[in-house]
């Protein structure tokens, strides 16, 4: 198991893309928070584990989550503004509450039927699901 802690990247507005070793299971809180030029990140096939705010107010346009991770943590994508499409993994389970909150520019997200999705996950958004 290799962990990527808290805040590690946090304000590095150079960062503008990023590739997640498969060896990563675990993102910390705030991992991305105000990467606002990260465009483009692929995320290990191993993570398990997101912890909230991970992609807090970065500029990611889109992201395939792996199919191992299981749920998205409240805040996960808070104020990403410039994020337009989300496709979840086949083992998806849940979609926590303002875990896309502020993100003005989403308008689909891709998961299976099973995902139970909370009231809240997408606040106030009318997307293609």
């Amino acid at each position: 198991m290799t962990v990527i802690c808290d805040k590690v990247f946090t304000g590095h507005s150079e960062i503008v893309s990023v590739t997640i070793p498969d060896t990563v299971t675990d993102m910390g809180e705030f991992v991305f928070e105000g990467c606002y030029n990260l465009k483009h990140i692929k995320l290990s096939s191993e993570l398990r584990y997101l912890w909230g705010y991970t992609f807090c107010r970065c500029g990611i346009e889109e992201i395939v989550i792996p199919d191992r991770l299981r749920s998205i943590p409240p805040f996960a994508f808070k104020d990403c503004k410039h994020l337009k499409r989300v496709v979840c993994g086949t083992d998806m389970k849940k979609i926590y509450s303002w875990a896309f909150a502020g993100c003005d520019s989403l308008k689909e997200v891709t998961y299976n039927d099973d995902v139970v999705v909370s009231p809240d996950a997408f606040k106030d958004k009318e997307l293609n699901t």
